[in-house]
């Protein structure tokens, strides 16, 4: 089975050695490294370029000609992958030597599988850990098949990457909720719940901002309220569309390929569709003068849209919010 790492640099040069020398300390190493810059001006280029001399498997560094941003330069790399196995990785974290092993062991025991994430440790700048992982901070609070999504902890299998490659070039689709998105569309998402990476927070994170990225969580009730909750404020539809779009282009071919029943999956298509359909509607409804809003209120929660989101609770909101 061979293995590719895709890793997507930009001015990474003050953490990215750590990371590569994590590769090379793998207790199964990868069979290739693919590396998409997407325009650095720091050292990155030398450090990829001084790896490559020394690593024992190919490192193969694409310089893009001008800046894609975080998800599309992902997408390339992912792209340029050759293995039954794609490893995604940033450039400013650090593999534990089994990762790659314990990971493939579950592909092997579990062939349904599409796509595997694992739990990580939460650590400082420094590398020191804080004392939580990412699942301890999320359970009980969220659903973890859809909610748990981190690119740096997750592995994909080729051919079904394939499938699902380009991700779509919108600021709304992240690379990694997209592969994870279409994983959970044929039920191909599994969840390692060992810790196989830690992973470095600082202020230069691409997801710097993510409210779930806070330091040290003591008050989990007001974390739910303050972060959970108001994640869901703004109505986003673009993702849900291009999920949507993605999977009525591909139904046949992962019908006849396999991976999930054609009575399934056009049920959750249509599923899809009238969740497309509900945040358009409650984007009209954010839109709305107030004193016209509860008719499409009342229109909206009795056609069940907003089981989607909080029920009467989103439905009292969206009357009494600005």
């Amino acid at each position: 089975m061979k293995i590719s790492i895709a890793l997507a640099t930009f001015n990474g040069g003050k953490y990215l050695q750590e990371q590569l020398d994590s590769f090379l300390n793998q207790n199964r190493l990868p069979d290739e490294l693919v590396v998409c810059d997407d325009g650095s001006n720091d050292e990155t280029l030398s450090i990829l370029e001084g790896f490559s001399e020394k690593a024992p498997f190919p490192v193969k560094i694409y310089l893009n000609e001008k800046n894609l941003g975080y998800s599309q330069n992902f997408s390339k790399a992912l792209a340029l992958c050759e293995g039954d196995l794609i490893f995604l990785s940033d450039q400013d974290d650090v593999w534990l030597p089994d990762k790659i092993n314990i990971v493939m062991q579950r592909f092997d025991e579990r062939p349904e599988v599409q796509l595997i994430i694992h739990d990580l440790d939460y650590c400082k700048e420094n590398m020191t850990p804080i004392g939580q992982t990412k699942i301890e901070r999320m359970s009980g609070f969220f659903d973890l098949q859809k909610d748990y999504v981190v690119g740096m902890a997750t592995a994909i299998r080729g051919d079904f990457l394939r499938l699902c490659l380009p991700i779509p070039d919108n600021r709304e689709v992240g690379h990694d909720n997209w592969l994870h998105d279409c994983s959970n569309v044929v039920e191909g998402k599994a969840i390692i719940e060992d810790v196989l990476a830690l992973h470095r927070r600082h202020v230069s994170n691409a997801t710097a901002s993510n409210g779930l990225n806070m330091d040290f969580v003591t008050d989990r009730n007001y974390f739910y309220r303050n972060v959970r909750l108001m994640s869901k404020t703004p109505i986003e539809y673009e993702a849900p569309s291009a999920l949507y779009g993605w999977m009525q282009e591909r139904k046949l071919l992962l019908s006849e390929l396999g991976y999930v029943q054609l009575s399934c999956l056009n049920k959750k298509i249509e599923k899809q569709k009238f969740l497309v359909s509900s945040l358009k509607r409650r984007s009209s409804i954010h839109a709305a003068p107030r004193m016209s809003r509860l008719r499409l209120i009342l229109s909206l929660y009795v056609d069940g849209g907003y089981a989607f989101f909080s029920g009467l609770r989103s439905a009292v909101k969206d009357l009494v919010g600005n």
